[in-house]
């Protein structure tokens, strides 16, 4: 019998899927596998971070810096109903992908974010698949409301929204498919929800294991959502919850705090800023309780999902429940707090009888199972390449 054909498929993603070290590395890694596992694949690594990586038959990596200059913004800025209004084309990138779908003829073309492929000129997109992830006009809705940066710029992130949203779902309703972290990003027939999920899920929670009043925060410390939240949380949350409790410590691990909040950070009683570490697990096996005080940005926030998929505690604001809210369930799965007095509230509860919710540690780690497998994900993937 006839074996089916695969597809040739070129995937085009300036994230080096061959790392794993942060969300969105794992979501590359997750597509690129997938791909390679079921179709002729050649991918093209515009090397933004300039990794070493070795080139291979089918597998070309170059170094490049894509940042549009401040003339290449300003012209992009002119042309407001474009898909050049949300970023320039870059001239080398074009070259580049020019390069490989002029002397080869891919069934599909997979990109990771859409503005990677406004980068690539790329003017049909009637075989392209585009992993937006963050949707473009929700990353804008956020910057216009973040305080990490002036009043000006968020002035410029809200003007151009209206148009970003607009550009954004005109180009993404030409393209075979569009895949969003977040289902409620989904807005036409050609939209996919692929969720984000664990690269790791730890065995079913082991009850006998005594829990501690070690809490723990991970995430990139230089992206704004995330020392954001944390600033807040340690002055309106972490203030109070150690007053409570003195013998409670809180772990924030992850790469890039910015020097001001550290030094601010580390003056708080009990507060221990690890910063990059080698062994995650490690950091997640001493710590019983995990907190994600998220208040801003787009797309989901794949922490959660991590941290039930390590049987832990967690203490999340509704705003990190984005995109997971219709599977895991306040107080069955997890605590969601609406406010900071909810959060100091849930804290102490959790922190005078840890026993009282080891039960979240099972059920949380259950729906990532059931929900937010690899399987699941390889399956989602598959409808894209069914011709």
């Amino acid at each position: 019998m006839e074996t089916a054909k695969r597809l040739k498929t070129l995937f085009v993603t300036i994230y080096n899927p061959l790392r794993r070290d942060t969300g969105g590395h794992q979501r590359t890694s997750l597509i690129y596998d997938f791909l390679r596992e079921n179709t002729d694949l050649d991918t093209l690594l515009l090397n933004v971070s300039h990794d070493k990586v070795e080139n291979t038959d089918n597998f070309f990596s170059y170094d490049i810096d894509i940042n549009p200059s401040l003339s290449e913004r300003l012209k992009g800025n002119i042309k407001l109903f474009s898909k050049y209004f949300i970023t320039p084309k870059h001239k080398k990138c074009t070259e580049i992908y020019k390069q490989y779908t002029h002397k080869t003829k891919y069934d599909l073309i997979y990109f990771r974010f859409m503005a990677t492929a406004i980068k690539c000129g790329v003017e049909d997109f009637s075989n392209v698949i585009i992993d937006v992830d963050d949707a473009p006009w929700q990353v804008h809705k956020s910057l216009s409301n973040s305080h990490s940066l002036s009043w000006y710029k968020r002035l410029y992130c809200k003007l151009r929204l209206p148009l970003i949203e607009y550009n954004s779902k005109k180009l993404l309703r030409s393209c075979k498919y569009y895949l969003t972290a977040n289902p409620d990003d989904v807005f036409s027939e050609n939209g996919i929800n692929l969720p984000n999920i664990p690269m790791y899920i730890s065995p079913e929670c082991n009850t006998d294991i005594p829990l501690n009043k070690n809490i723990m925060f991970v995430g990139l410390m230089k992206y704004y959502p995330n020392y954001e939240g944390m600033d807040h949380f340690i002055k309106h949350i972490w203030s109070e919850v150690i007053k409570l409790h003195p013998d409670v410590n809180l772990y924030i691990v992850g790469r890039g705090t910015p020097a001001s909040l550290a030094e601010s950070w580390q003056k708080s009683e009990n507060v221990h800023l690890l910063g990059f570490v080698e062994n995650l697990q490690d950091v997640y096996d001493s710590c019983s309780i995990v907190v994600t005080p998220i208040y801003s940005g787009a797309g989901t926030n794949i922490k959660v999902l991590e941290a039930l998929a390590m049987n832990k505690i967690c203490i999340v604001s509704r705003f990190a429940l984005k995109g997971f809210d219709k599977i895991l369930i306040n107080k069955e799965d997890l605590l969601v707090a609406n406010n900071d007095s909810e959060f100091i509230d849930y804290l102490n509860s959790v922190l005078s009888n840890l026993n009282k919710y080891h039960y979240l540690c099972k059920n949380g780690h259950k729906k990532i199972i059931e929900f937010y497998s690899k399987e699941k994900i390889n399956k989602i993937l598959n409808k894209t390449i069914s011709m």
